[in-house]
């Protein structure tokens, strides 16, 4: 939550007008969301899309954000417009029967509560968005159109002639066809058929970008752009596996507000939601209980407060065993690391063995499959001088062990990125070995190895310099069985000397 404050204080420092002597202009935030169905990531940065690459120069970007596990439309724009993963919003498919919107709606509904004089547009040719998904919000402009009668087409042309006419201050606009052509043909760079559908959508994005940039009052307009997907897709014209080519997505943040260039950060679908409510000047509230985070804005590195989100496994929704595998909100988690409830069933540990004084309700566990992972990328662009100056240093740790006297372990890696992505130094803590869990159960005079977690931390190192990102990867590795390498309270910050 500090990291969260600190955030929203840095966003809000740098849109501070320059004080003069004039008056101050009076600018007002707005938010466009675009919707792309079927947009395979790694197609962006290879396509003839001259709109969406200057919304990209404009702001920042990145082809590694990540849909959730379930690659299908329903899951997908129900994860991008309520901010929480299917875990919570209970989407699977697109049969929608049996939706929690109730308890976590479109965002417009957070909107409407927290600043209730907004106007907010839906512009849409997937009429199960409107259909169930708005359903649990309200709108005041609300329009849906048949995908498959010049839907696409129709979705620029009323998202200009909003624009034109009205004066929405959140406008969500979806686009259908690259997810047609990506069945038809496959979903592929080197497929033209996908990339002309690209760029005909391109193209009536740029129409509803002329709408935005020709209002009257533009020149007091703050608007904010956010460009994603659902989900990506193989040449074999399906998607819905939970595989990287299905899982990866485009994540674009574009305005005055925004940073600038690619994001090496970790960015997920659910983070969608959160970034509009920021710009807006909203806080969600703690019962919202959003998956999300806002991303995209330029952020001031903090020194000695924990930098990890969700490093202490409370945000998500813990299970009771292996047979549901939790999406872990903050990090890259695309393998069968889950949460587990403490005092959980089947001999997981429990809120009173050997543990985090501080632990919550969950921890970490890496779930079904023998070698499992999660990773999370922070950047630290604005510190630049300091660690080439040898400025900064960084301590991390947490804690870590596995399940009685099988060898399942976890541990905690630190890969150093240079401005480019390119590695150039790793750090690794060491695992509680099933060697040491039975030493600290015989301190405790117990003959057997207990199930538990014990505290790992690192000395305080010198940063890299040329350094300007770090991605923490939380590793399990099991043994025998299923893979019991458990952790909690993770932690990595840094420290000026």
């Amino acid at each position: 939550m500090l990291r969260f404050l600190i955030i929203i204080a840095a966003f809000f420092a740098a849109a501070i007008p320059f004080q003069s002597s004039q008056p101050a202009r009076t600018v007002k935030k707005k938010v466009l969301m675009i919707g792309i169905d079927g947009f395979r990531a790694d197609v962006l940065e290879r396509s003839n899309t001259p709109n969406l690459h200057a919304l990209m120069a404009n702001g920042c970007y990145t082809t590694e954000a990540r849909a959730g596990e379930k690659t299908v439309s329903g899951p997908g724009w129900s994860s991008v417009l309520t901010g929480v993963w299917f875990d919570k919003h209970r989407v699977p498919d697109n049969d929608f029967k049996n939706p929690n919107y109730k308890d976590y709606p479109h965002f417009f509904a957070r909107l409407r509560e927290a600043r209730p004089e907004l106007k907010l547009a839906s512009v849409v040719d997937w009429q199960e968005i409107d259909k169930f998904i708005l359903a649990s919000a309200d709108a005041d402009f609300r329009f849906v159109f048949d995908y498959k009668n010049h839907g696409d087409e129709n979705v620029a042309s009323k998202s200009a002639e909003l624009l034109t006419k009205e004066d929405p201050d959140v406008l969500f606009a979806y686009f259908a066809d690259l997810d047609e052509a990506g069945h038809a043909n496959g979903f592929h760079a080197a497929v033209s058929e996908y990339q002309k559908a690209l760029q005909t959508i391109d193209a009536q994005i740029g129409t509803i970008l002329s709408a935005m940039r020709a209002r009257p009052g533009a020149a007091t307009e703050d608007w904010l752009v956010i460009v994603t997907s659902d989900h990506g897709g193989t040449i074999d014209g399906n998607h819905g596996r939970d595989i990287p080519e299905h899982r990866k997505i485009p994540f674009i943040v574009s305005g005055a507000a925004a940073a600038r260039g690619k994001m090496f950060r970790t960015v997920n679908q659910v983070d969608a939601a959160p970034t509009a409510m920021l710009h807006l000047g909203i806080i969600p509230k703690q019962s919202w209980a959003l998956d999300g985070r806002p991303v995209g804005f330029p952020t001031l590195t903090p020194m000695r407060i924990n930098m990890l989100f969700n490093g202490n496994a409370e945000t998500g929704t813990p299970a009771v065993d292996y047979n549901i595998n939790a999406q872990i909100p903050g990090w890259t988690d695309t393998g069968s690391m889950t949460l587990i409830n403490y005092d959980a069933k089947e001999g997981f540990p429990t809120g009173a063995g050997p543990g985090s004084p501080g632990r919550g309700r969950a921890f970490f566990a890496g779930g079904k499959s023998g070698e499992a992972s999660i990773s999370q990328v922070m950047t630290f662009e604005d510190i630049a001088k300091e660690v080439d100056a040898g400025q900064i240093s960084f301590q991390a740790g947490g804690f870590f062990g596995g399940f009685a006297e099988q060898r399942d372990c976890a541990w905690l890696s630190l890969t150093f990125l240079d401005e480019t992505g390119g590695e150039i130094y790793e750090y690794s803590l060491s695992p509680v070995t099933l060697a040491r869990r039975k030493a600290e159960s015989e301190k405790a005079g117990i003959p057997k190895a207990q199930t538990g977690l014990w505290p790992v931390g690192s000395p305080i190192v010198n940063l890299p310099r040329r350094a300007r990102h770090v991605r923490v990867t939380l590793h399990a590795e099991a043994g025998d069985g299923d893979n019991d390498g458990y952790a909690d309270d993770l932690l990595f910050m840094f420290i000026k000397q």
